[in-house]
């Protein structure tokens, strides 16, 4: 299983990589409170080493093989040369002594080239063109061992929303997040987790402990990650139940972890998003991102996903046009409509069409099953498709 620690929250919350671009894209993000560590056990400069290095970006790793190339090539050019030339043999005898011709030689050592033009003639050049070629060897082996690790690893990127909503819903409180998948490959059974962080015990001098409990989402499993709504009611046994009234003070930030296939690669990968109390916003759901348009002419449907709206949201009060109409009936609407057979493109992405989708003219709010109380998401629909198309034939 690969790791990636969230990027742009896309992600890859956002993906894992370069710095996250708002909009938290997944591959990698640091998490969003500052954590210093006091008084940790001693590490040594090694031992830090690699995981820096796996963590750091292609080209700096490049740009360090290059300079430890370079470094070792002169180096050992420096050492031929306080040799003298009674330590070496050229191919011609008319061959003047300076440092160029010492350096071509640890060139073409340490590049294993070895034309012959300047041979050792003593035992200690013997013995540093050994040591060089070694040398050559493990640097040659470590960069190409991070070469296939950089061009293997997976590249999902998921792309969450800026902030986290608190919304109401039938009476109800609703803690949402979202996401968008931006890779252009497919990406298949989904995992979340929500973790939310409480302050508990404030003391008078400031400190306060912390405690981190797991939210139970509505749905945490999705079958492919197109566009996906994470959400949490707040009711009698949820953890942020009793302290519902103060989340702007108790409730300190929440940690988002998803796990998906990657296609691609064949492999799991798992991105994570950390939000902090400032990325909070109360009374207010998300605006629609997602848009069923029927063909005219009979055929197919279209499911846009509008990636420039993931993280657009509507503070309640306002109406919405788009949220009149019922999700799940325009999409057995569409179905009727479409005869059963859809396609998917990704708005605002360089996605392809992925998998096929039913349809319908209005925007969703939420994609996620809670909006669908006869379904499990498009997943489910797409089973039910495929089951009266075939009943059909």
């Amino acid at each position: 299983m690969a790791m990636s620690r969230r990027s742009s929250r896309s992600s890859i919350p956002h993906a894992i990589t370069p710095p996250p671009k708002r909009g938290k894209s997944s591959l990698l993000q640091p998490h969003a409170s500052s954590v210093r560590m006091v008084n940790p056990p001693f590490n040594s400069f090694f031992t830090q080493l690699i995981p820096r290095l796996l963590q750091a970006s292609a080209w700096v790793t490049v740009m360090l093989f290059g300079v430890l190339y370079v470094a070792s090539i002169t180096f050992f050019a420096l050492i031929y040369y306080s040799l003298g030339a009674e330590c070496f043999a050229f191919s011609s005898d008319s061959a003047e002594w300076d440092f160029r011709r010492v350096l071509w030689l640890s060139v073409h050592t340490f590049s294993t080239i070895g034309y012959g033009t300047s041979v050792p003639d003593c035992t200690a050049a013997e013995v540093l063109v050994l040591l060089e070629s070694y040398v050559a060897l493990l640097l040659t082996f470590w960069f190409s061992g991070f070469t296939i690790f950089f061009a293997m690893r997976p590249r999902s990127r998921v792309r969450f929303s800026k902030n986290y909503l608190l919304s109401t819903e039938n009476d109800e409180l609703l803690l949402q997040v979202r996401m968008v998948r931006e890779s252009p490959h497919a990406l298949r059974d989904a995992r979340a987790t929500v973790q939310a962080v409480l302050i508990e015990d404030e003391q008078a001098d400031g400190s306060a402990m912390e405690r981190c409990v797991e939210l139970k989402l509505v749905a945490s499993t999705k079958s492919y990650l197109d566009q996906w709504t994470l959400c949490h009611h707040i009711v009698a046994g949820s953890p942020l139940w009793e302290i519902r009234t103060q989340l702007a003070s108790k409730l300190t930030g929440i940690d988002v972890s998803l796990c998906v296939y990657d296609t691609a690669y064949m492999q799991e990968m798992c991105l994570y998003a950390s939000y902090a109390s400032n990325e909070f916003v109360q009374r207010a759901h998300f605006a629609p991102m997602i848009k069923l348009v029927t063909n005219p002419r009979g055929g197919a449907a279209t499911l846009f996903v509008d990636h420039a709206k993931l993280d657009a949201f509507i503070r309640e009060g306002i109406s919405s046009p788009a949220r009149k109409r019922g999700f799940a009936g325009a999409i057995r609407r569409s179905v009727t409509q479409s005869n059963f057979g859809t396609a998917l493109r990704h708005v605002g992405s360089n996605s392809p069409k992925p998998s096929h989708r039913p349809s319908s003219n209005n925007w969703d709010t939420n994609s996620s099953s809670h909006s669908m109380p006869h379904s499990h998401g498009l997943a489910a629909m797409r089973s039910r498709v495929r089951a009266r198309r075939s009943s059909h034939e």
